[in-house]
Protein backbone atom coordinates (compact mmCIF):
# COMPACT_ATOMS: atom_id res chain seq x y z
CA UNK A 1 0.00 0.00 0.00
CA UNK A 2 1.17 3.53 -0.57
CA UNK A 3 1.09 5.85 1.48
CA UNK A 4 -1.40 8.75 0.52
CA UNK A 5 -0.78 11.74 3.03
CA UNK A 6 2.01 14.27 2.29
CA UNK A 7 1.61 16.01 6.12
CA UNK A 8 2.35 14.65 9.45
CA UNK A 9 -1.34 12.92 10.32
CA UNK A 10 -1.77 8.85 9.25
CA UNK A 11 -5.26 9.58 8.72
CA UNK A 12 -6.70 11.36 6.15
CA UNK A 13 -10.21 12.12 5.51
CA UNK A 14 -12.31 10.46 2.56
CA UNK A 15 -13.54 13.31 0.29
CA UNK A 16 -17.09 11.63 -0.01
CA UNK A 17 -18.05 10.77 3.40
CA UNK A 18 -15.90 13.40 5.41
CA UNK A 19 -14.78 10.05 7.86
CA UNK A 20 -11.30 9.48 8.83
CA UNK A 21 -9.91 6.50 7.19
CA UNK A 22 -6.74 4.83 8.65
CA UNK A 23 -3.55 3.91 7.21
CA UNK A 24 -0.32 2.43 8.32
CA UNK A 25 2.06 4.51 6.87
CA UNK A 26 5.65 6.75 7.35
CA UNK A 27 4.85 10.35 8.99
CA UNK A 28 6.21 12.95 7.07
CA UNK A 29 10.20 13.33 7.35
CA UNK A 30 10.70 9.28 8.14
CA UNK A 31 13.63 8.51 5.21
CA UNK A 32 12.47 4.61 5.03
CA UNK A 33 8.54 3.89 5.36
CA UNK A 34 8.55 0.68 7.01
CA UNK A 35 7.05 -2.21 5.22
CA UNK A 36 5.25 -4.98 7.48
CA UNK A 37 6.39 -8.21 6.52
CA UNK A 38 3.21 -9.51 5.62
CA UNK A 39 1.02 -6.64 4.58
CA UNK A 40 -3.33 -6.88 4.94
CA UNK A 41 -5.53 -5.38 3.28
CA UNK A 42 -9.67 -5.38 4.48
CA UNK A 43 -10.93 -3.09 2.56
CA UNK A 44 -14.29 -3.02 4.12
CA UNK A 45 -12.94 -2.95 7.89
CA UNK A 46 -14.30 -0.38 10.27
CA UNK A 47 -12.94 1.10 13.73
CA UNK A 48 -15.18 2.70 15.95
CA UNK A 49 -13.11 3.65 18.85
CA UNK A 50 -12.41 7.48 21.16
CA UNK A 51 -9.26 9.10 19.76
CA UNK A 52 -7.51 9.68 23.23
CA UNK A 53 -8.75 6.13 24.68
CA UNK A 54 -5.42 3.90 25.42
CA UNK A 55 -7.54 1.32 24.56
CA UNK A 56 -8.53 2.79 21.25
CA UNK A 57 -4.63 4.03 20.53
CA UNK A 58 -3.74 0.06 21.37
CA UNK A 59 -6.03 -1.62 18.67
CA UNK A 60 -5.37 1.46 15.84
CA UNK A 61 -1.30 1.13 16.60
CA UNK A 62 -1.48 -2.39 15.97
CA UNK A 63 -3.87 -2.05 12.87
CA UNK A 64 -1.41 0.78 11.42
CA UNK A 65 1.40 -1.35 12.07
CA UNK A 66 0.45 -4.16 10.70
CA UNK A 67 -0.64 -1.77 6.99
CA UNK A 68 -4.46 -2.95 7.70
CA UNK A 69 -7.03 -0.27 6.02
CA UNK A 70 -10.12 0.69 7.71
CA UNK A 71 -12.13 3.65 8.17
CA UNK A 72 -11.96 4.91 11.49
CA UNK A 73 -15.07 6.56 13.15
CA UNK A 74 -14.88 8.40 16.50
CA UNK A 75 -17.38 7.29 19.00
CA UNK A 76 -19.70 10.58 20.75
CA UNK A 77 -20.24 8.79 24.36
CA UNK A 78 -24.10 8.98 24.77
CA UNK A 79 -25.03 10.33 21.94
CA UNK A 80 -23.67 7.72 19.93
CA UNK A 81 -24.67 5.23 21.87
CA UNK A 82 -27.46 3.82 19.88
CA UNK A 83 -25.14 3.75 16.66
CA UNK A 84 -22.41 2.04 18.85
CA UNK A 85 -24.77 -0.86 19.92
CA UNK A 86 -26.73 -0.98 16.09
CA UNK A 87 -22.92 -1.83 15.12
CA UNK A 88 -21.74 -4.07 17.96
CA UNK A 89 -24.78 -6.39 17.92
CA UNK A 90 -23.31 -7.41 21.97
CA UNK A 91 -25.32 -10.31 23.23
CA UNK A 92 -28.28 -10.06 25.50
CA UNK A 93 -27.46 -8.22 28.77
CA UNK A 94 -23.76 -6.90 27.23
CA UNK A 95 -22.94 -3.22 27.01
CA UNK A 96 -21.40 -2.01 23.46
CA UNK A 97 -17.95 -0.54 23.78
CA UNK A 98 -15.13 0.91 22.00
CA UNK A 99 -13.27 -0.09 20.69
CA UNK A 100 -15.04 -1.83 18.06
CA UNK A 101 -13.78 -3.35 14.93
CA UNK A 102 -15.49 -5.15 11.84
CA UNK A 103 -14.00 -6.84 9.75
CA UNK A 104 -14.49 -6.95 6.36
CA UNK A 105 -16.12 -10.20 6.54
CA UNK A 106 -18.07 -8.44 9.31
CA UNK A 107 -16.80 -10.56 12.48
CA UNK A 108 -16.59 -8.24 15.50
CA UNK A 109 -14.40 -7.27 17.96
CA UNK A 110 -15.24 -5.41 21.39
CA UNK A 111 -11.68 -5.66 22.97
CA UNK A 112 -8.10 -4.34 22.42
CA UNK A 113 -6.11 -7.35 23.01
CA UNK A 114 -8.77 -9.11 20.46
CA UNK A 115 -8.44 -6.52 17.95
CA UNK A 116 -4.68 -6.99 18.47
CA UNK A 117 -4.93 -10.51 17.56
CA UNK A 118 -7.06 -9.88 14.61
CA UNK A 119 -4.42 -7.47 13.29
CA UNK A 120 -1.81 -10.37 13.54
CA UNK A 121 -3.67 -12.66 11.20
CA UNK A 122 -1.40 -13.31 8.33
CA UNK A 123 1.35 -11.60 9.74
CA UNK A 124 5.05 -13.15 9.45
CA UNK A 125 5.96 -11.43 12.54
CA UNK A 126 2.88 -11.03 14.68
CA UNK A 127 2.17 -8.71 17.90
CA UNK A 128 1.96 -11.14 19.87
CA UNK A 129 4.14 -14.23 20.55
CA UNK A 130 2.28 -15.97 23.77
CA UNK A 131 -1.22 -14.87 23.98
CA UNK A 132 -2.10 -16.07 27.60
CA UNK A 133 0.93 -13.90 28.52
CA UNK A 134 -0.47 -10.94 26.27
CA UNK A 135 -3.78 -11.68 28.51
CA UNK A 136 -1.63 -11.86 32.10
CA UNK A 137 -0.40 -8.47 31.30
CA UNK A 138 -3.33 -6.96 29.89
CA UNK A 139 -5.29 -8.05 33.41
CA UNK A 140 -2.78 -6.47 35.25
CA UNK A 141 -2.66 -2.91 33.46
CA UNK A 142 -6.66 -2.91 33.51
CA UNK A 143 -7.37 -1.09 37.13
CA UNK A 144 -4.57 1.51 36.09
CA UNK A 145 -6.67 2.33 32.98
CA UNK A 146 -10.20 2.18 34.96
CA UNK A 147 -8.80 4.70 37.79
CA UNK A 148 -6.82 6.68 35.08
CA UNK A 149 -10.92 6.96 33.33
CA UNK A 150 -12.09 8.02 37.07
CA UNK A 151 -9.17 10.52 37.42
CA UNK A 152 -9.59 12.36 33.78
CA UNK A 153 -12.91 12.35 33.93
CA UNK A 154 -13.22 14.19 37.21
CA UNK A 155 -10.84 16.38 36.49
CA UNK A 156 -13.08 17.54 33.05
CA UNK A 157 -15.83 17.72 34.49
CA UNK A 158 -14.56 20.41 36.90
CA UNK A 159 -12.64 22.22 34.46
CA UNK A 160 -15.09 24.35 31.83
CA UNK A 161 -12.29 24.66 29.58
CA UNK A 162 -11.71 20.83 29.18
CA UNK A 163 -15.16 20.09 28.81
CA UNK A 164 -15.68 22.70 26.02
CA UNK A 165 -12.18 21.53 24.51
CA UNK A 166 -14.28 17.94 24.96
CA UNK A 167 -17.62 18.92 23.06
CA UNK A 168 -15.62 19.62 19.74
CA UNK A 169 -15.90 15.72 19.61
CA UNK A 170 -19.26 16.50 18.66
CA UNK A 171 -20.33 19.63 17.33
CA UNK A 172 -17.85 22.61 15.71
CA UNK A 173 -15.61 24.46 17.33
CA UNK A 174 -17.72 27.83 17.38
CA UNK A 175 -20.51 25.99 19.00
CA UNK A 176 -18.40 24.17 21.41
CA UNK A 177 -18.91 26.64 24.44
CA UNK A 178 -22.66 26.04 24.10
CA UNK A 179 -22.14 22.26 23.95
CA UNK A 180 -20.02 22.10 26.97
CA UNK A 181 -23.47 20.90 29.11
CA UNK A 182 -23.60 17.94 26.81
CA UNK A 183 -20.22 17.35 27.08
CA UNK A 184 -20.68 16.63 30.95
CA UNK A 185 -23.59 14.19 30.50
CA UNK A 186 -21.77 12.80 28.21
CA UNK A 187 -18.45 12.03 30.78
CA UNK A 188 -21.06 11.35 33.50
CA UNK A 189 -22.22 8.76 31.26
CA UNK A 190 -18.96 7.28 30.16
CA UNK A 191 -18.38 6.86 33.72
CA UNK A 192 -21.67 5.43 34.79
CA UNK A 193 -21.61 3.17 32.31
CA UNK A 194 -18.21 1.60 33.17
CA UNK A 195 -18.74 1.66 36.64
CA UNK A 196 -16.06 4.87 37.21
CA UNK A 197 -16.21 5.78 40.93
CA UNK A 198 -15.18 9.54 40.50
CA UNK A 199 -13.24 11.71 43.24
CA UNK A 200 -10.76 9.62 44.49
CA UNK A 201 -7.99 10.63 42.51
CA UNK A 202 -5.23 10.30 45.60
CA UNK A 203 -6.39 6.58 45.23
CA UNK A 204 -6.81 6.34 41.22
CA UNK A 205 -2.69 7.89 41.32
CA UNK A 206 -1.75 5.11 43.34
CA UNK A 207 -3.16 2.70 41.48
CA UNK A 208 -1.86 3.99 38.63
CA UNK A 209 1.28 4.29 40.26
CA UNK A 210 2.00 0.84 41.77
CA UNK A 211 0.70 -0.27 38.20
CA UNK A 212 3.97 1.77 36.58
CA UNK A 213 6.43 0.18 38.97
CA UNK A 214 5.30 -3.48 37.78
CA UNK A 215 5.74 -2.44 34.22
CA UNK A 216 9.38 -1.31 34.09
CA UNK A 217 10.48 -5.19 34.24
CA UNK A 218 7.91 -5.60 31.20
CA UNK A 219 10.30 -3.51 29.10
CA UNK A 220 14.05 -2.72 28.08
CA UNK A 221 13.91 1.05 29.14
CA UNK A 222 17.68 0.97 27.74
CA UNK A 223 16.45 -0.81 24.06
CA UNK A 224 12.75 0.96 22.73
CA UNK A 225 11.08 -1.00 20.08
CA UNK A 226 11.51 -0.24 16.62
CA UNK A 227 9.02 -1.48 13.72
CA UNK A 228 10.69 -4.10 13.28
CA UNK A 229 10.69 -5.41 16.94
CA UNK A 230 7.51 -4.13 18.38
CA UNK A 231 5.12 -6.35 20.09
CA UNK A 232 1.88 -6.56 21.93
CA UNK A 233 3.60 -6.19 25.23
CA UNK A 234 5.36 -2.44 23.95
CA UNK A 235 1.97 -1.39 22.87
CA UNK A 236 0.19 -2.12 26.28
CA UNK A 237 2.63 -0.77 27.94
CA UNK A 238 3.32 2.33 26.02
CA UNK A 239 -0.40 3.11 26.11
CA UNK A 240 -1.00 3.38 29.62
CA UNK A 241 1.44 6.18 29.38
CA UNK A 242 -1.28 8.46 28.18
CA UNK A 243 -2.59 8.82 32.11
CA UNK A 244 0.92 10.09 33.03
CA UNK A 245 2.16 12.69 30.09
CA UNK A 246 0.41 12.01 27.10
CA UNK A 247 1.95 11.93 23.97
CA UNK A 248 2.28 14.48 21.52
CA UNK A 249 0.72 15.12 18.12
CA UNK A 250 -0.06 13.86 15.46
CA UNK A 251 -0.77 10.66 17.31
CA UNK A 252 -3.24 11.68 20.09
CA UNK A 253 -4.63 15.48 19.83
CA UNK A 254 -5.49 16.83 22.74
CA UNK A 255 -6.10 20.25 23.37
CA UNK A 256 -4.24 22.14 26.45
CA UNK A 257 -7.06 21.69 28.96
CA UNK A 258 -7.73 18.06 28.23
CA UNK A 259 -4.09 17.75 28.15
CA UNK A 260 -4.03 18.96 32.07
CA UNK A 261 -6.51 16.28 33.23
CA UNK A 262 -4.52 13.42 31.61
CA UNK A 263 -1.41 14.46 32.84
CA UNK A 264 0.64 13.70 36.60
CA UNK A 265 3.74 15.94 36.90
CA UNK A 266 4.23 13.91 39.87
CA UNK A 267 3.94 10.51 38.32
CA UNK A 268 5.83 11.94 35.02
CA UNK A 269 8.65 12.66 37.30
CA UNK A 270 8.66 9.27 39.28
CA UNK A 271 8.51 7.63 35.74
CA UNK A 272 10.70 9.67 33.53
CA UNK A 273 12.51 6.77 32.62
CA UNK A 274 9.24 4.87 31.25
CA UNK A 275 7.41 8.12 29.49
CA UNK A 276 11.07 8.63 27.64
CA UNK A 277 10.99 4.77 26.61
CA UNK A 278 7.31 5.68 25.03
CA UNK A 279 8.93 8.68 23.46
CA UNK A 280 11.15 6.74 21.79
CA UNK A 281 8.73 4.39 20.69
CA UNK A 282 6.34 6.38 19.19
CA UNK A 283 9.12 8.12 17.21
CA UNK A 284 10.63 4.53 15.67
CA UNK A 285 7.11 2.16 16.17
CA UNK A 286 3.98 3.95 15.36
Amino acid sequence: MVCPLKHESSLRVDSESGLETGFACSLAGRAKPFVAPSPVTMAGAHLYGLAYSPWTERARWALDHHRVAYRYHEHVPMLGEPLLRAKARPPSGQKASVPLFIDDAGERYMDSLAIIERSDRGSARPLIANIASSRELAATIEPALHATRARVTSRILADPEALKESATAAVPAWMAGLAAPVSALGAKYLAKKHGASLGKERDDIETLRKTLVTLRDEVDLQRPPTRETLTATDILVATVLQAVEPVDAPHIHLGPAVRRAWADASLAREFSDLVAWRDAAYRAAR
